[in-house]
């Protein structure tokens, strides 16, 4: 019995003996000419192609099923693929005869899969993207390229996987103590980025932030990275092609030494600083604008002392005092500037000096902005929620049934939540495993309706005070004529934190909420230098991994294959204000001027409006607040419409410490019971739209105004 066992899971392993793999390969052969006989039957203005379903559903391991191979015949032209399913005829499993399906391409496919061809792309190009956007391991695709092998078309495809992806062969490694450094450069990574826009659409001088974080790899184990990561900030390209990486270390430690882990960076950077930086033959200057650390970082590069230290806010000069940990309760300060920083004025904040000082029109105060996701996300919305109202001890904290009333309200309102949020709403009880984006999502958007009648008055306002001030720096527009106030409004949440709550709770996070004004000014808006979109890569790069032997050779070889992808997809593509329509159908509301194509979803830059609960609500210019229940083409205006009701009784939600609305927050009541239509280009932002009492509260995304 027990060699039964043995022998029946061993089938089920996806991998398979020599003898079994040739038979699987000669069955593939008699398919293929099976494939080439129907294909001679066929009429002559039939095409053969192999569709985007079969290149997406290409299994990772030796057992090769469905969907290797499709002929497609009489093929719909791009616009009629929605309308009609795909006739295709498929190599079935048990390999005896070709069998038709119907499939939708939308569901086999990502959704965004067809904007990413370029329409000269061909079918290695093809392959060759979807290897590395699926992370297909080199013995699938060696698999897969042996079997292409026999198609005429494809006979010219190398054998080796390592040689269709163009995978870097040689990796130089450095030493650096504790571990070792791969460093990819500076200028390399700037050239790749060029590739992929037009060099009418780079300015004059490139700025770039520079990030550097650490990353552990595994749990069971220290292994670690910590890479250098560069973001071009003032080129037209999405994320996250404006992010690569400089140069990268993997070590069971931390260097000891960033300094001599920095070392080629900085003779780059300093060349290029000085030099500027020519591509295909236009010179470029180029500037450094900003370095992005967390506080532990900002230590290590630094040469400065951690974020417990008595003399460690970077930003100036007031010492701490320790009150069972060191805290910062004073709201008056000097500020520290770059000459303070190079002179090392206060030696009680330095421990070394930095490798950085030696890159020209580079301040290591001015230019090392505060982070907003370590700051406010994982700092104070995470030392409010967790370690104060849930999780701590009295007075402060909440009895257990409040807690579970503001769970059940947040779980209530998963449905509501816009598809542009990538994690919804968790029960409280999680709230120490959040990640930023939840906490980020609580501050500014779930949480003044969660807590409204579950924090006492004082608390409850207090964390309105932050909710507004960091919905005013999250917003380029609000920032216009509302940055004082959102600095004003800072000063008062610290200096309330002390009354309300202890003065134990003014720790590093919350003293440098009095910093963080200044460096939007600067730079712009939270967003634009903040570290979320650099712990996207980070995870990336973790992905990248096959096992945990040679981990740095893998990252290498991982990142040269995408590197050599030097074409740009369409849809990666800045259009300000552009938007397509998408999932055509024919029975919605009409209105007078308006008829078919009707269509469920317009998909703008960065954001979509669709039909269903979550996405169909929206302000227009003219400020009044829709609901969307079309899209149909308007025979009058000769473009795609908008078609919805107006909300009624439009009012505040709170009127401290301002009246919502100024910031476009509101409650709405009940629908006009007449249908619109609008323009698109009317659309001013999406609004997410929640349950309040027998209404709702609807609050703009922060992110979707700036792009129309």
């Amino acid at each position: 019995m027990d060699s039964e066992k043995q022998y029946a899971n061993k089938k089920k392993c996806p991998s398979s003996s020599k003898s079994q793999f040739n038979k699987n390969i000669r069955q593939q052969l008699q398919t293929l000419d099976c494939i080439r006989k129907n294909n001679a039957m066929l009429s002559s203005n039939s095409t053969i192609k192999y569709t985007r379903t079969s290149i997406q559903t290409i299994p990772h391991s030796r057992d090769m099923t469905n969907d290797l191979f499709t002929i497609e015949q009489d093929i719909p032209n791009p616009a009629s693929v929605s309308k009609q399913p795909l006739q295709t005829i498929t190599v079935n499993n048990d390999l005896t005869s070709p069998r038709i399906i119907s499939t939708e391409l939308e569901s086999s496919i990502p959704e965004n899969f067809e904007n990413n061809l370029t329409t000269n792309a061909d079918i290695p190009d093809q392959l060759r993207a979807w290897a590395i956007r699926n992370k297909i391991t080199h013995v699938a695709l060696r698999e897969l390229l042996f079997i292409q092998k026999q198609i005429p078309e494809l006979r010219t495809l190398p054998k080796d996987p390592r040689t269709f992806l163009q995978t870097q062969r040689r990796t130089i490694l450095r030493d650096i103590n504790p571990g070792k450094y791969y460093h990819f450069g500076l200028q390399n990574g700037i050239v790749n980025i060029s590739e992929k826009v037009d060099l009418l659409n780079i300015p004059d001088v490139i700025n770039v932030g520079i990030n550097i974080d650490g990353l552990p790899l595994s749990v069971s184990s220290l292994s670690q990275v910590y890479p250098i990561l560069c973001l071009v900030t003032n080129v037209k390209i999405l994320l996250p092609l404006n992010i690569f990486c400089i140069g990268i270390y993997h070590g069971y430690d931390k260097p000891l030494d960033f300094n001599q882990l920095l070392e080629e960076f900085v003779n780059e950077a300093v060349n290029m600083t000085l030099n500027g930086i020519y591509i295909n033959g236009k010179h470029f200057n180029f500037k450094i604008s900003m370095l992005l650390f967390d506080a532990v970082a900002k230590a290590s590069v630094l040469k400065i002392k951690g974020h417990s230290g008595y003399s460690s806010c970077t930003k100036c000069t007031q010492e701490g005092e320790y009150l069972d940990h060191v805290i910062f309760p004073d709201i008056e300060f000097i500020k520290r500037t770059d000459e303070d920083f190079v002179n090392q004025s206060d030696p009680e904040h330095h421990t070394g000096h930095s490798i950085l000082q030696q890159i020209p029109n580079l301040g290591l105060v001015t230019d090392v902005p505060l982070d907003y996701m370590h700051l406010i996300c994982l700092g104070v919305v995470k030392k409010l929620l967790v370690n104060t109202w849930c999780f701590r001890r009295p007075p402060h904290k909440l009895q257990s049934s409040t807690v579970e009333k503001i769970s059940e309200t947040l779980l209530s309102l998963v449905r509501y939540i816009p598809h542009e949020f990538v994690r919804k709403p968790r029960h409280i009880k999680e709230a120490k495993r959040f990640k930023a984006t939840e906490f980020r999502q609580f501050l500014l958007y779930t949480g003044i309706i969660v807590l409204k009648n579950n924090l006492d008055k004082n608390k409850y306002e207090h964390f309105l005070t932050l909710h507004v001030a960091i919905r005013i720096l999250s917003s380029d527009v609000l920032m216009k004529t509302m940055t004082d106030y959102a600095e004003e409004l800072l000063k008062h949440f610290v200096l309330s934190s002390k009354l309300i709550y202890s003065p134990k709770i003014l720790s590093h996070n919350f003293h440098n909420l009095l910093h963080i004004t200044d460096d939007a000014r600067k730079f712009g808006n939270l967003n634009l230098f903040s570290n979320f979109s650099s712990e996207n890569y980070l995870q990336k790069i973790k992905k990248l991994l096959r096992t945990h032997n040679n981990v740095l050779s893998q990252i290498v070889h991982r990142l040269s294959e995408e590197n050599n992808l030097h074409k740009l997809p369409i849809s990666h593509k800045i259009n300000i204000g552009s938007f397509r329509c998408a999932k055509e159908y024919n029975n919605g509301i009409l209105v007078n001027d308006t008829s078919d194509p009707q269509y469920k979803e317009v998909i703008f830059t960065n954001f979509k409006l669709g039909l269903n609960l979550q996405d169909s609500c929206c302000r227009l210019k003219c400020n009044s607040v829709i609901e969307i229940v079309n899209f149909a083409y308007c025979h009058k205006l000769k473009e795609v419409v908008v078609i919805g009701h107006i909300y009624n009784n439009v009012y505040d939600f709170y009127t401290k410490p301002l009246s919502s609305s100024i910031i476009g927050i509101n409650v709405v009541g009940s629908l006009n019971e007449s249908y619109s239509y609008w323009p698109l280009s009317k659309v001013h932002q999406k609004l997410i739209r929640l349950p309040y009492k027998t209404e709702f509260l609807v609050i703009p995304l922060l992110h979707t105004s700036e792009m129309l």
